[in-house]
């Protein structure tokens, strides 16, 4: 994400880096030397200046970002209580931040409004 900031800061795009090739050198040149580790071993065999971007982005995707548990967001959301002196917008704003990887479905709202009203200590 803050990649995709920079270069957005910076003017660059898909018409003026149609090959990605400078979104590339400026990724690889971002990296700490333990993070460049991590991502030669990502590309095992191949040298890093010869993997693409998307696709060595794809790598560092796969290894780093982690997939949600539905089960354990849901006990997050389950047992979240409003903290003292939170105020209503506050507390409102966490449960639906809670809500976020619940996986809902039809029954949101009303189990929004239930975690609302049964965490409130007011």
């Amino acid at each position: 994400m803050r990649l995709i900031q920079f270069c957005e800061t910076n003017g660059m795009t898909d018409e003026n880096d149609k090959n990605q090739q400078r979104r590339r050198v400026f990724l690889i040149t971002a990296l700490i030397e333990v993070i460049m580790r991590v991502a030669s071993s990502l590309v095992a065999l191949d040298s890093l200046d010869a993997v693409p971007y998307e696709p060595f982005v794809g790598l560092f995707d796969a290894r780093f970002v982690t997939e949600r548990r539905v089960f354990a967001e849901r006990y997050n959301f389950y047992r979240a209580e409003q903290w003292p002196g939170e105020d209503l917008a506050e507390w409102a704003a966490w449960v639906c931040t809670l809500a976020r990887y619940y996986e809902f479905r039809s029954e949101r709202d009303i189990i929004l409004r239930d975690r609302f009203v049964l965490g409130l200590h007011d």
